[in-house]
């Protein structure tokens, strides 16, 4: 049986993939320069080591109208045919194996995605209809396929038929100079993300600064992938390779008889989750208890869970060399924690040991107990 891995990712309430294979990187959506002239879709260019990278706005480009953007939103750096290009993504979820078994080819289906309408109805249709019934006009179509995981539907994005990347390339991208972006990136604090909050707006920046500040020749080689959150006002950076996704707070159900830093359980896609309140065992200020609206799900050792965070700032990559041991008057308690700090845009990100607080920091109830 052959398979193929993909990347999933949400938008809205659907899911789509995209071939492993043409994705070069995923990081946190920084502030976009705006380009002028260009496709409604084509919502801005980022300055990632150096390259202009063109960022596609995938709801847009797809027909449906734009929602505002999101601290928690992500860019896809795709490469297609030596190309490179970006699409925002609500969340990223996974890489995953698909079997061919497993996906309805185009041939077998027909949907015209310059329709919003058509992609809702054929997928209420396809949940309860096979999908070799249909045909298909595959010209006009943004997909190359449909497959089903489990109870949950993946729409696989054709890259050939949704990116027509030249007139972009040889007509923007090359004729960006550094003064030309310095220009625009003036226009960008007025054009991008408007309703953003001043707080919001700064976080965006910061990323963009970071993502062309970052030497192309850098060695990344055994570099800590982190994920950098803000906690009680705080930086920290976890692992990334824990950390399954960044989800909204929508309904918490109380558990009784549990310590406070156990909010509850969340209903996570049909998995129940339980959420912890990490401020405990850092010493951190409770005056703000259960105020979070956003969570970090992890998982440790086989045991997944979700951790109340203010907001997520970025994902970086920090060489080993650079992290250095937790400062004595920082913390004055559980040292063991934390794996050292390091410099991130000019400030000091504190590197959570996180199974060794699941470990030994009280976050695990024994239900005997």
């Amino acid at each position: 049986m052959k398979e193929n891995p993909y990347l999933i990712f949400s938008l809205n309430n659907s899911l789509y993939g995209v071939e492993a294979l043409s994705v070069e990187e995923v990081f946190f959506l920084p502030e976009l320069t705006p380009v002028l002239d260009a496709d409604r879709y084509l919502v801005g260019v980022v300055n990632l080591r150096g390259k202009i990278i063109p960022v596609i706005d995938l709801l847009l480009r797809l027909g449906y109208r734009t929602r505002n953007y999101q601290l928690t939103d992500s860019v896809v750096v795709l490469n297609w045919q030596n190309q490179r290009f970006g699409i925002v993504a609500h969340q990223v979820r996974e890489v995953q194996n698909i079997a061919e078994e497993e996906i309805s080819r185009r041939q077998e289906f027909s949907v015209r995605l310059a329709s919003p309408t058509n992609l809702e109805e054929e997928e209420n249709r396809l949940s309860s209809s096979s999908l070799a019934e249909v045909n298909t006009d595959s010209s006009s179509s943004f997909l190359s396929g449909i497959a089903r995981l489990e109870t949950e539907i993946v729409l696989l994005l054709n890259l050939e038929n949704l990116l027509h990347l030249e007139p972009i390339q040889s007509n923007l991208v090359s004729e960006l100079d550094s003064q030309t972006l310095a220009e625009k990136e003036l226009l960008a604090e007025r054009l991008f993300a408007p309703h953003a909050t001043p707080e919001e707006k700064a976080i965006f920046r910061q990323r963009a600064n970071h993502l062309r500040q970052v030497s192309e020749s850098e060695n990344l080689t055994g570099a800590l992938p982190l994920a950098v959150i803000n906690l009680n006002g705080e930086l920290l950076g976890i692992n990334l390779h824990l950390i399954r996704e960044f989800t909204e707070i929508e309904r918490v159900t109380p558990i009784p008889c549990t310590p406070e830093r156990i909010v509850g359980n969340m209903n996570l896609r049909g998995e129940i989750v339980t959420l912890i309140d990490l401020r405990s065992a850092l010493n951190l200020s409770l005056s703000n208890a259960r105020s979070y609206s956003k969570a970090m799900i992890v998982e440790v050792e086989d045991l997944v869970a979700g951790i109340t965070i203010e907001n997520v700032r970025d994902v970086t990559f920090i060489s080993p060399e650079k992290v250095t041991a937790v400062p004595a008057a920082l913390h004055s308690t559980n040292d063991e924690y934390f794996q050292g700090t390091a410099k991130y845009c000019e400030q000091i990100v504190t590197i959570l040991n996180l199974p060794k607080i699941f470990q030994e920091g009280g976050l695990i109830v024994d239900e005997e107990v």
